[in-house]
Formats: structure tokens, C-alpha cells, sequence
């Protein structure tokens, strides 16, 4: 796709422009059809190539100060370190500024009209392209930040705070900021393979049975997922290029399948995703058997000092096949979000993997 080759520029469409007129300057050829047919197609195409911000609403998460400013902050600060062109629109004061910036001359803002302009709350995703392959490639790179934010903050949870005002909905199908539309609830995702799934907003926690929690965001756990994201930097790098072969059938399986164990109530249910990640890691797709034989395998290759984490995991994993049920004690909380975090870093062993 031609507006997909601009990605890796910055100069817009006059690259492209430029680049096909050096083509055609080597050997001084005549101009064929082709040329003449680029030609006439060229306007239309710079016409419909640009900046776009994708955003998705985002509920169910909070301060422990409980002030918008917060949650703000923390985004804006951590976007700022990572280097990403992620965006956030959380703080009223700043949206109204905000909404003068990127849509001028109206007689009067207000916290309402901008919390409507940018579907706030929300989290946004900056890059250029056509229309389609902005809303493809930026649903990538939203979807992802927002898994792993998910498996961050369950590792990493600062303060659990049960049944208060949790909302658990499906996502909301994402909107280009400017377009003066709202992204409709969207129930359907589970019929999609996971690379064409919509980012999911809904950023609640699951704790166990009915402990749901709302996403505790604040500068107690603000370097722990800082770091967190930043040590696992090479899932970002591949999506440079989202529909590559690791994107598509490592990256996007391996964070559904952790991040819906974060919101799942069930603990057995929790370390059986777990362990269902380990799988898809590590197992043959014509495997039908001995899948324990291949994961151990595969961390004798990429992390040998990790397989008593793994004993302990696939014992509990018996056991809760066994009995129906596994006890809500802090070694079973401990395991799970060791599990978690250890399946995070074999998979991005696997990604450097050439």
C-alpha cells in the first residue's frame, strides 16, 4: 500500500513526490503511461494523506486524590519518557485550552462541548497516512498500551479499592479527533482474532471473586509501570511494522490472553490463561499433546532459571483441575502476578529471537 511506504519519513506526501521523481530521472527515460498515470493520481492522493489522532475512551480508572489532574499527569509524563506519540485528554481545565488549540474561532468552550470534542476521558495515538491506515495502525499501538497497562497495574497495583462505581462495559469503537463523533459500545470483539481487535478502554481489575477494582493510577506506582513498559520496549518495536509475522501471532495473542486474566474474577481461571499463554509460546499449533514437554523446552532455551516458577505454576494448575477451585491466599495472589510478569519477559525473549 502506497501510503504505508510513508511511515518511515517525515517529509508528507512531497517524500513520496520526490522519491518518484528521482525514479524517473535516472537514465533521463521518456514518460511512460505509468509516469502519466502517478501523475494524475498524485493530487488526489496528497489530498487524502494526513496527521491523524485516533482516540479511545477510556472508564474505570482513578487517582487515590480522586482529581482528574492526576490521572493527566500520570499519562502525560509517562508518554513524555517513553517517547511515543501518545496523547491524553483526562483534566477539564486542560481540555477547554486544549479544544482552543485544535478547534479555534468559536464563540464560546466549555468543559462539556470539550469533553465531547475529544471523548473524554480518553487516550489518543498520533500518526499520518490515509484514513484507513491511520485507524489500523494507530488501533495497534492504542490496544497494545492499554494491555499492557492492564498487566502493569495487576502486577503492580498501588491500591485495590473494591466495588466502587466500577464500570464493566465493552470497548468503544475509536474516533479521529475532530471528527465531532462518538464511538458507539462495541460486544462483539470475541469474534475477532485478537491483531483485528479495537483497543479496549475498560481498564478494571479482578482481583479475585467480585473483587473488582478500578485502575489505581498515581506517582506511588508511576516508576514500577514506567519501568515496566520501558523493559518491554521490544513489543513497541515491532509494531513499527504491525502486521508482521511476531505482531500478528505472538504480540497480539500473548497480551489478550494476559490482559482478559486481569479482569477475569476467577483465580483458576487466571493461572489457566496463564498457562494458556505458555502454550501459545511455546507449542506447536500441530501439537495435540505433551505440552508441558514444549514449554520446557522453550525456557530451558530462553530462561532456564525460571523453570521452579514454572513447577510451582503447573502444580497449582493440576491442582485446581483436580479439586475445581484454588484458595484465595497471598502465595496464589503472589504466583499469579509473578506468572504474569514472567510470561511478559519470555515473550520478549522470543522477540529477539531473529
Amino acid at each position: 500500500m502506497l501510503v504505508g511506504q510513508r511511515t518511515n519519513t517525515t517529509s508528507g506526501a512531497g517524500a513520496i513526490r520526490s522519491s518518484i521523481i528521482s525514479l524517473r530521472c535516472v537514465g533521463q527515460k521518456e514518460i511512460t503511461t505509468s509516469e502519466l498515470f502517478i501523475d494524475k493520481y498524485m493530487g488526489w492522493l496528497e489530498t487524502r494523506i494526513s496527521e491523524r489522532i485516533l482516540l479511545t475512551h477510556i472508564t474505570s480508572f482513578e487517582s487515590v486524590l480522586a482529581s482528574p489532574a492526576k490521572p493527566q499527569n500520570f499519562f502525560d509524563e509517562l508518554f513524555a519518557k517513553l517517547g511515543f506519540p501518545f496523547l491524553c485528554f483526562i483534566d477539564e481545565e486542560q481540555l477547554i485550552a486544549q479544544h482552543k488549540h485544535f478547534e479555534p474561532g468559536l464563540m464560546s468552550y466549555d468543559s462539556v462541548d470539550a469533553a465531547r470534542f475529544f471523548s473524554a476521558s480518553s487516550i489518543g495515538f498520533k500518526t499520518f497516512g490515509s484514513r484507513n491506515y491511520c485507524l489500523w495502525y494507530s488501533s495497534v499501538w492504542l490496544r497494545t498500551l492499554l494491555d499492557l497497562l492492564r498487566i502493569a497495574t495487576y502486577i503492580h497495583p498501588g491500591q485495590r479499592s473494591f466495588g466502587w462505581d466500577v464500570k464493566m462495559t465493552g470497548p468503544t469503537f475509536p474516533v479521529f479527533l475532530g471528527d465531532h463523533a462518538a464511538g458507539v459500545l462495541k460486544y462483539d470483539e470475541d469474534r475477532k482474532e485478537q491483531w483485528a481487535k479495537i483497543p479496549d478502554g475498560c481498564l478494571f481489575l479482578s482481583f479475585g471473586y467480585r473483587g473488582l477494582s478500578k485502575m489505581q493510577l498515581d506517582n506511588r506506582t508511576f516508576t514500577k509501570l514506567e519501568n515496566f513498559i520501558r523493559d518491554h520496549k521490544a513489543v513497541f518495536d515491532c509494531l513499527k511494522n504491525p502486521w508482521n509475522a511476531k505482531s500478528i501471532f505472538d504480540i497480539a495473542p500473548s497480551l489478550d490472553i494476559l490482559s482478559s486474566a486481569t479482569q477475569i474474577p476467577s483465580l483458576g481461571a487466571k493461572i489457566l490463561l496463564v498457562y494458556c499463554c505458555l502454550e501459545h509460546l511455546f507449542v506447536p499449533g500441530v501439537a495435540k499433546g505433551e505440552n508441558k514437554k514444549y514449554i520446557i523446552g522453550g525456557l530451558n532455551a530462553l530462561g532456564p532459571e525460571l523453570l521452579p516458577w514454572f513447577y510451582e505454576l503447573y502444580d497449582l494448575r493440576c491442582s485446581y483441575a483436580h479439586k475445581g477451585f484454588v484458595r484465595s491466599d497471598d502465595r496464589t495472589m503472589v504466583l499469579i502476578a509473578e506468572s504474569m510478569k514472567n510470561a511478559m519477559k519470555l515473550l520478549v525473549r522470543k522477540l529477539s529471537i531473529p
